[in-house]
């Protein structure tokens, strides 16, 4: 929850630096790195002997590189703010419970529950509370028309919808295996992904200045890809194999208003009350909706309903 908590504000900054392939490529092969070198230090045999898990993988890195593309896109708009980025994403809680109910017969009881139902009306009205405009500082609100910054709000919408579909597969890979060499797959093909397209790329920049800002820079790069999406990813899958989609989803919401107190000191983000409700609003929702709770006590996929 802590490490999950600035990641967003590491994104945001790096777009004054570098183009979204170059930052992601840095910051996804800095985690590659330290994974692969902690999988050899505590899982060697099982990591190199896992070599078919890459097909098995492959969902989840298509909608965890979805999620990141799009989330990243959103916030290289400059008038769209970290804290208001972080609180929009969090309908990703909502997504995750209509996908379980879906996809998972044992949970599709918790559609019947009184509190699922509130919770979800809550969530969704919280969602289009956050949409309007108007909480990036002047400046950055001059340089984008109120029209770009909601496009912006709806491709973190789009990437919130994938980060839940990439949680229902999370929650099929981790059954059986190390949490720990499954997602060292996953990021090292989203490393090569990240390199292709930036190798294809013909906009790609980057301009990192020299001396104490620039090793801030870099630091904030390798930092927030070793720290945040190596450790942190590594934790929540040991998480959801552990406690369950749900429980990681409640302690999650605890960083709801983290990102935005951060951004409003780093970034003079401004969030204006309707915003401020709307997202009180949206994590009550949220915290609501996920204490449905499924009948039985084993998660069972099935065909989805028709």
């Amino acid at each position: 929850m802590i490490l999950w908590s600035f990641p967003t504000l590491a994104v945001k900054f790096l777009t004054g630096y570098m183009d979204i392939y170059t930052q992601n490529v840095i910051r996804f092969t800095s985690a590659s790195v330290f994974l692969w070198v902690m999988c050899l230090i505590r899982h060697p045999r099982e990591l190199l002997s896992s070599a078919p898990m890459l097909l098995r993988v492959l969902p989840a890195v298509a909608a965890t590189f979805c999620y990141q593309y799009l989330y990243c896109t959103a916030l290289y708009v400059p008038g769209l703010m970290p804290g208001l980025t972080f609180l929009v994403v969090r309908s990703t809680v909502l997504f995750t419970a209509l996908l379980s109910c879906i996809f998972f017969a044992d949970e599709r009881s918790t559609v019947r529950d009184r509190r699922f139902l509130i919770g979800i009306t809550l969530s969704a009205i919280g969602v289009l509370g956050l949409l309007p405009v108007g909480t990036a500082p002047e400046g950055a609100r001059a340089a984008q028309s109120a029209g770009e910054v909601s496009v912006a709000l709806l491709l973190v919408i789009a990437a919130a919808f994938c980060w839940s579909c990439y949680t229902i597969l999370i929650k099929l890979l981790v059954r059986r295996g190390s949490p720990l060499v499954t997602y060292t797959y996953v990021c090292t093909l989203m490393t090569i992904a990240f390199a292709a397209l930036m190798a294809t790329n013909s906009d790609t920049w980057m301009d990192v200045p020299t001396g104490w800002k620039g090793a801030w820079v870099w630091a904030v790069g390798i930092g927030s890809g070793m720290l945040c999406v190596g450790a942190a990813h590594v934790c929540y899958y040991y998480g959801i194999r552990t406690l369950g989609a749900a429980v990681c989803a409640t302690v999650l919401l605890g960083n709801a208003f983290i990102t935005p107190l951060l951004s409003a000191i780093w970034f003079d983000e401004q969030l204006g009350p309707i915003h401020i409700a709307a997202g009180a609003v949206l994590v009550i929702g949220s915290a609501i909706t996920i204490q449905a709770r499924p009948k039985k006590g084993r998660a069972e996929l099935v065909k989805p309903l028709p």
